[in-house]
């Protein structure tokens, strides 16, 4: 008897826990974004956690939030994968998504190539690349108390 009213209730209950959930998760461009700095046209975030070493280059995903829409293709955010050469203080673009709302929002905007070149890395980039280069070879951070 016991275990009926408590299949019973868990039916009841069941489709409100479903919904609560749902009420609480994340958007796919929250999930481990963190903000990273700004500048006078843009709000720059990171996930840390898609760090990829690879000897001395390191890649991580950004996005950033434009103050303004670009006049282009009406992108107000940007998502791209960016690849870091620690030893040389470099960096480049490997991938590139566009949309049209803040925060990786609405239909993915056509995107182009973002190119192969690698470009010197200053004032915003260079933020990143202290933290993604202070990531080890092996992909896993260690704090050594002494």
């Amino acid at each position: 008897m016991i275990f009926i009213v408590k299949t019973k209730l868990l039916k009841w209950l069941f489709p409100i826990f479903i919904s609560a959930n749902f009420l609480f998760i994340p958007a796919k461009s929250h999930a481990g974004w963190q903000l990273v700095g700004e500048t006078q046209t843009a709000r720059y975030f990171t996930d840390m956690t898609t760090i990829k070493p690879t000897g001395s280059k390191r890649s991580v995903m950004m996005y950033q939030n434009l103050r303004y829409k670009r006049g282009t293709d009406g992108a107000v955010s940007i998502e791209a994968r960016i690849e870091y050469d620690c030893r040389y203080k470099m960096h480049k673009m490997l991938t590139a998504k566009s949309y049209p709302g803040p925060n990786l929002i609405g239909k993915k905007l056509k995107s182009k190539n973002p190119g192969q070149s690698w470009n010197p890395t200053f004032k915003m980039s260079r933020f990143m690349l202290t933290a993604v280069c202070a990531i080890p070879n092996n992909g896993k951070l260690s704090i050594k108390t002494y």
